[in-house]
């Protein structure tokens, strides 16, 4: 039976430990990343809520009342 050495074990804690840290950043990262997606999607739903309202009442669009009939 092989005794584990102490300092290799230590060594791989600490490895661990660093990889782990490496880890939670990157998926606080991704989360932030994942979130300002979100309110950017929200925004453009939002953007084409407003055009498609402008759209639907043509007397509000400047030009020619012919290039406006529906």
């Amino acid at each position: 039976m092989k005794i584990i050495d102490r300092h290799d074990a230590v060594s791989d804690q600490i490895i661990g430990s660093a990889v782990n840290a490496l880890n939670q950043t990157r998926m606080q990262d991704e989360i932030f990343e994942l979130e300002r997606q979100a309110r950017a999607f929200e925004n453009a739903g939002e953007q084409m809520l407003k055009v498609r309202d402008f759209i639907a009442s043509p007397n509000t669009i400047l030009g020619s009342t012919g290039t406006k009939a529906w």
